[in-house]
């Protein structure tokens, strides 16, 4: 779960698509800058770059930098996942940079660190403000999501811990039943059960059926053999236009 073993392979794998969380926020952040007129001078967080999460984020990101001339990227700054990195690196960044105008960040678990460095720079500003550094970011974590409630960060993919846990279910009983199991498909379902509520009792029924249906046609084989099973779950692009119509997001259902 998370993270792949890079020792022993497991049965089953379930986790964040994170090269496609990237590449969603990267399409969504070039769009926002362009709709703006600003061509970007970014500045990169990195994550600790022996996790196979931060590098395909990094990736993700080079890989749209290189479609587009929308932004740049200046500097890349290694953090470990230590929130003090990222203070100091945003800081020393920002120092050898001052044109600098955007950022990619790679996880914004630690973001209060970067407002830090943003604050001591004189470069916190929400969107709308003069001198507002335009912020692209991964996960919406708890400091990410009240980053871009208040403004601060432009545009996240979701890290989405509810429907990785859906998936682990899903995953969990092929194994236990011995049977092939369907990435999506039990995310499917839980989206299906939750429309079929608003619907009219006929109109819910049949979309029942349809699903009990598809659920056959998995457990008939039409998915991955267990013991060869990966499932990544790709997150959503949230704005701060649309965050706070985005259900399950675990930053705001399980704050501390």
């Amino acid at each position: 779960f998370d993270r792949a073993s890079a020792v022993v392979p497991p049965n089953a794998h379930v986790g964040a698509d994170s090269y496609n969380q990237a590449i969603t926020t990267a399409e969504a952040f070039a769009a926002l800058l362009a709709e703006n007129g600003v061509t970007g001078q970014c500045i990169e967080l990195q994550g600790a770059l022996t996790d196979i999460n931060a590098v395909n984020r990094s990736q993700g990101w080079q890989d749209v930098e290189a479609t587009t001339d929308v932004y740049t990227t200046l500097v890349q700054v290694p953090t470990e996942w230590n929130p003090e990195l990222f203070r100091s690196g945003t800081a020393n960044a920002l120092q050898a940079n001052p044109d600098a105008n955007c950022m990619f960040v790679a996880s914004d678990f630690a973001f209060s660190a970067v407002q830090s460095a943003l604050e001591a720079a004189d470069r916190w500003a929400p969107a709308g403000e003069e001198g507002h550094m335009w912020i692209a970011a991964q996960d919406l974590n708890p400091q990410g999501l009240e980053a871009m409630e208040g403004g601060y960060i432009d545009v996240a993919t979701t890290y989405d811990a509810f429907f990785h846990a859906i998936e682990a279910v899903n995953a969990i009983g092929a194994l236990a039943t011995e049977t092939e199991a369907v990435c999506g498909a039990a995310i499917d379902m839980v989206q299906a059960t939750d429309d079929a509520a608003m619907m009219d009792e006929g109109e819910a029924m049949d979309e029942a059926m349809d699903d009990e249906a598809m659920m056959d046609d998995a457990v008939m084989g039409e998915g991955m053999p267990i013991g060869d099973y990966v499932c990544l779950v790709a997150g959503r692009v949230a704005t701060p236009a649309n965050v706070a119509d985005l259900e399950n997001l675990w930053s705001r259902d399980y704050q501390d």
